[in-house]
């Protein structure tokens, strides 16, 4: 598996990891984008998807592994989600003649906020990337909810610091909505890290305005088993993917 490091801005964690399978990507695969988690702070890296990084490259699909400013080291709302649209614009990526101009964004946790946000930014700016698709996998999508209970001993509260006072409703994946992206969101019935609600209650507002999205909310699951390329559940994301692509 070959990966490639590329920079787009001079703080250092404005880069990406891109791998290339071993043959040339399939221009009927999209790009695979991941951003990783972590509750937005800076203790977790993009190291925590590279297992997955090297699944789909297995798979024959080049992979666009983002790593962004995180709350503690220079990150948080809105330069977190700065970073991200930068990335995914970023000219050197798409210079490269075997990346594909098709993407489906995968999210885990706050990265599964992450990626529902960047969905709906790019789609505003009709961006050369497509987006094909979103996978949530476990992710925190109604802030406004995990604000009130807590989520991440006050990981949101943190990430929206920077505010001079925080907004109601707060930004949310549920307040880009109607998004009108094919969207997948995966969650462990038992989740105690993400509750599953979080995923029910985004599908419950997409509902409320005639949007639908999958679902993949499975018994015995855990919070990191959705990130596990040897569970089975990784299975049926590629599948869900392979359908959309």
């Amino acid at each position: 598996m070959n990966a490639q490091k590329l920079t787009y801005g001079r703080h250092p964690d404005q880069h990406g990891w891109l791998h290339l399978p071993e043959t040339s990507p399939s221009t009927r695969r999209p790009l695979i984008t991941l951003i990783h988690g972590g509750f937005w702070r800076q203790v977790w890296t993009a190291a925590l998807m590279e297992p997955l990084a090297h699944a789909f490259t297995l798979r024959g699909y080049a992979v666009w592994n983002l790593e962004y400013r995180r709350v503690g080291g220079g990150g948080g709302y809105p330069l977190t989600e700065e970073d991200l649209l930068a990335g995914m614009t970023l000219q050197a990526l798409h210079a490269l003649p075997s990346i594909p101009k098709t993407t489906v964004l995968v999210g885990h946790s706050a990265g599964g906020y992450c990626a529902l946000r960047l969905g709906a930014a790019l789609r505003k700016r009709h961006d050369s990337m497509h987006v094909a698709g979103i996978v949530s996998l476990a992710g925190v999508l109604d802030t406004n909810e995990a604000l009130a209970c807590g989520i991440g001993n006050g990981a949101v509260r943190e990430y929206f610091e920077a505010l001079q006072e925080l907004p109601h409703p707060l930004p949310s994946p549920i307040q880009d909505l109607p998004l009108g992206i094919p969207r997948l969101l995966a969650s462990g019935v038992d989740d105690d890290t993400v509750p599953m609600e979080q995923s029910e209650r985004y599908c419950a507002a997409a509902a409320s305005i005639g949007e639908t999205c999958d679902v993949l909310f499975k018994p015995h699951v855990s919070h990191y088993d959705v990130i596990d390329p040897a569970h089975p559940v990784f299975h049926d994301i590629c599948s869900w993917i392979a359908d959309h692509s």
